[in-house]
């Protein structure tokens, strides 16, 4: 357990399971990260549903790259099986990999914390990251007002 946050977070190593994924892409920057993200789940939850695409999971983002000043993300839903897609949208795969994984509880201008912590998790055992990092927004601030109460799983591949 990292104690070096306001927040101790529990690293754990798991295995995931691949997964189709529908999403969109987007360049965004800290400050318009939680209107896009707000605006991509929504347009690919309408988008799966006019389709008649079986959603597999709760939201996910995907950094797809990192920058100092923006970042490029994924926002989509893991879907049931792979599908056709139009327009900006995409179907990709969560990887199944080994993962280094914890739970964020709360607002989510703090997962910043959750990923530090996976950071200096690696320094500590070695391991490497390789491919993207993703979160699981695991309850829907539309359901649970307090932001206090967000669950977030912060997932970080390895090598």
């Amino acid at each position: 357990m990292l104690k070096r946050f306001a927040v101790s977070y529990e690293i754990n190593k798991k295995q995931t399971t691949e997964t189709p994924f529908l999403y969109l892409q987007r360049e965004v920057t800290r400050e318009t990260m939680s209107d896009a993200l707000g605006e991509m789940f929504g347009a690919v939850f309408q988008h799966a549903a006019t389709h008649g695409v079986a959603l597999a999971g709760p939201p996910v983002a995907r950094y797809a790259s990192m920058g100092p000043n923006s970042f490029t993300i994924d926002a989509g839903m893991p879907i049931a099986a792979a599908c056709e897609t139009a327009d900006d949208f995409h179907v990709g795969t969560l990887c199944g990999t080994t993962v280094a994984s914890t739970i964020h509880k709360g607002p989510y201008t703090r997962l910043h914390e959750a990923h530090s912590a996976i950071e200096h998790w690696l320094e500590d055992t070695g391991e490497q990251l390789v491919g993207a990092p993703w979160e699981v927004y695991d309850n829907d601030p539309g359901e649970v007002s307090d932001p206090s109460e967000w669950i977030t799983e912060v997932i970080w591949p390895l090598e």
